[in-house]
């Protein structure tokens, strides 16, 4: 069973208890209703009155149980669906949409519409992208840096044609590339764009598109894995 189909499943069992009390309840009203046309003595009429006065105001309570028990696997149906529907690379405006409609005053849902409408890159496809960008990083870097002259331009024509990296480069492109490489390996995307954002401004400017694919990933899923603690909260 799939993780949406498994959650309309607990839905659909947690509605049941709750369902099964309000059924309970009315079965019990029937059977007093029935009593009373028997029982003529007045003390047996007056028990069974209040018996059914208790029945009557736990009634609208046990109801309203079942109606939030029946929101909250709506919700997290829709929360699963849209969470499916996000790690895609395409726009999830109508998981979205189902999603602002059962939790309206969601302020992590607010904050989901715009991103639902572009959508934003899978963190595989990220890796990959910056696989075959991170040497244009490093070229940009070097030809910033060739010095003026005739020696400056046979530097600059070298880095646009060949990039050499050397390891443990420490604060230069080179080693913040590398890092943000070792992070992206690790699944640690947050650490790989605040890395990047270090760069200086020449190769920022080659890796800013990339920036700004992976912060709209980023907080998708931010706002996603929020969704879900604050439904598991409530």
């Amino acid at each position: 069973m799939n993780a949406p189909l498994a959650t309309a499943a607990a839905g659909e069992a947690g509605d049941g208890g709750t369902g099964a009390r309000v059924f309970a309840l009315q079965a019990g009203l029937r059977d007093v209703e029935q009593r009373l046309t028997t029982m003529p003595s007045t003390s047996d009429v007056q028990a069974l009155v209040a018996e059914v006065r208790r029945l009557q105001e736990e009634l609208p309570a046990v109801a309203q149980e079942a109606r939030t028990a029946a929101t909250a696997a709506r919700a997290s149906y829709a929360v699963v669906a849209a969470s499916e529907a996000a790690r895609s690379s395409g726009p999830f405006e109508q998981a979205h949409a189902s999603l602002a409609a059962l939790l309206p005053n969601d302020p992590n849902v607010a904050a989901l519409e715009p991103l639902a409408r572009v959508g934003a890159p899978t963190r595989i496809e990220l890796r990959d992208q910056f696989g075959r960008l991170d040497n244009e990083i490093i070229r940009a870097a070097r030809q910033s840096q060739a010095g003026a002259g005739f020696w400056g331009r046979i530097q600059a024509a070298l880095a646009q044609w060949i990039v050499i990296r050397q390891a443990g480069a420490g604060d230069t492109p080179e080693g913040i590339v590398d890092r943000a490489e070792q992070f992206l390996a690790a699944d640690r995307l947050a650490d790989a764009i605040q890395e990047l954002n270090r760069l200086p401004d020449a190769p920022k400017r080659v890796a800013q598109p990339w920036i700004r694919d992976a912060q709209r990933r980023l907080e998708i899923d931010t706002r996603i894995t929020a969704i879900r603690q604050e439904l598991s909260r409530s």
